[in-house]
């Protein structure tokens, strides 16, 4: 059975109908007002994603009898969207019951399971029992393990007509062992689900890995597992900046950062001297990348040009892949830096990487000169 008739005869929604899902929908806004993360010693309202959390309801990730893949870079929130609308979910209805495995800490988090403390050990003692620490190999025993991992749950609780939802986050994985992953993964979830009559069940993997896009969509009927979750938007992150103390224009932060808050924290780290930032933080870590690959022969920055004679780019923490027709979980506009096939993670990253090509002396105010700042 192809992923593609097992999508078709397995993969519908059965917890929430379209008549629940609007109310579901208006419960998570009005949580995400009250619910606070913190960021560089700040406490920000979750609210500023509410597209993201329209886009995972209206696709009905959390919800489905399937296999979802979600993919960006460094700091675009995987990790807390997720977290977040788990948490939320869970407190909705009690016949929604997930685990959330953080692989790079190797920690777990159950949701509206009874028997917490008996499940929390016998993960516990599970888990133990792989003593590598690399999340490519705890996610490898976890998924080989999944058998006993799904006999745990039997032991512990009733879950018959529920909505089991596992979490695999910040997933560093092999991309051939992906591939193996997602052919046949599919198929189990569903026979599970089936032998532990569940009403739904969903394996959901978050990852900044690119390379893993490129690799799923390889395989038979999968284009609908893979969801892009990419920086806040222009008007969600100047709404975020407003909630910090900063000397600095939300503008000018938009232009520099592009909405990425791993470089906005950077930059706080740094007093909010962009200068300073620059010059010893993200120029050093960029030009080592571009001098090792030779970067000046490609001759342009366009994100689509670099992607078509230079792949090994994906390699980098510069460049993400972003192949046109996967779905987007954020609200994003095609530009400069972000092509039909690839996109730069930020906009000062594209400009390090065009000063690079077209000037050679990579300098703070060249940089900021392709960007149109000027900060006298």
């Amino acid at each position: 059975m192809t992923m593609r008739h097992a999508m078709h005869k397995y993969g519908t929604n059965i917890l929430f109908s379209s008549r629940l899902r609007d109310k579901l929908m208006k419960l998570l806004l009005d949580e995400s007002k009250n619910r606070f993360v913190e960021f560089a010693k700040h406490r920000i309202p979750f609210i500023y994603r509410d597209y993201e959390v329209k886009k995972i309801i209206d696709y009905d990730i959390l919800t489905t009898t399937w296999i979802r893949i979600i993919v960006g870079p460094k700091g675009t929130g995987k990790s807390k969207l997720i977290e977040f609308l788990v948490d939320a979910i869970s407190k909705y209805t009690h016949d929604f019951k997930a685990i959330l495995f953080n692989l790079r800490n190797r920690t777990y988090r159950s949701y509206n399971f009874e028997h917490s403390d008996a499940l929390s050990k016998a993960l516990s003692k599970l888990m133990d029992k792989c003593s590598i620490a690399n999340t490519q190999e705890l996610f490898r025993y976890l998924l080989i393990r999944m058998n006993v991992l799904i006999g745990i749950l039997k032991d512990y609780e009733n879950l018959r007509r529920t909505n089991l939802v596992l979490v695999f986050d910040d997933v560093q994985s092999n991309v051939y062992f992906f591939q193996e992953f997602l052919k046949y993964m599919p198929i189990a979830i569903n026979r599970i689900s089936r032998y532990l009559i569940l009403d739904a069940f969903s394996v959901i993997v978050t990852t900044s890995d690119p390379i893993i896009i490129e690799k799923v969509i390889e395989v038979d009927g999968l284009w609908n597992t893979v969801h892009i979750l990419w920086n806040m938007d222009s008007e969600s992150f100047k709404k975020l900046i407003d909630n910090l103390d900063t000397p600095i224009d939300n503008q000018i932060l938009w232009t520099i950062t592009g909405g990425n808050l791993y470089l906005l924290n950077e930059l706080i780290e740094y007093g909010w001297d962009i200068r300073k930032w620059i010059a010893n933080r993200v120029i050093p870590s960029c030009i080592s990348i571009l001098s090792e690959f030779n970067f000046k022969k490609i001759g342009t920055a366009d994100p689509d040009t670099v992607l078509l004679n230079a792949r090994y780019m994906l390699r980098t923490p510069l460049l993400f892949y972003v192949k046109e027709g996967i779905d987007w979980l954020s609200n994003y506009r095609r530009c400069e830096w972000i092509g039909r096939y690839a996109a730069w993670i930020s906009p000062l990253h594209y400009a390090i990487a065009k000063v690079y090509v077209e000037k050679g002396l990579v300098t703070v105010d060249n940089i900021l000169s392709m960007l149109g700042i000027d900060l006298k």
